[in-house]
């Protein structure tokens, strides 16, 4: 499909035009609201804090994702 719009040049159809506009401005919003979250993500992440009573690197973490166990603020 893609060859044949090529092969059109300036003689595609409007309704072609204005749907694949209408896709690109979808996918721009879609875009907007996500850098949105992530954004919001990324300042939440920075609230949390892993800390424990010993020295060492973390093997195993037994907390799902998502889930916030025994918090507190120091």
């Amino acid at each position: 499909m893609l060859a044949r719009d090529q092969a059109l040049g300036a003689n595609i159809p409007c309704n072609l035009l204005e749907s694949v506009a209408h896709v690109v401005q979808s996918a721009a919003e879609e875009v907007t609201q996500m850098t949105a979250l992530l954004n919001a993500s990324q300042i939440k992440l920075g609230d949390y804090k892993l800390s424990a009573t010993m020295e060492g690197t973390i093997m195993t973490l037994y907390v799902d994702p998502a889930k916030v166990s025994g918090l507190r603020t120091c």
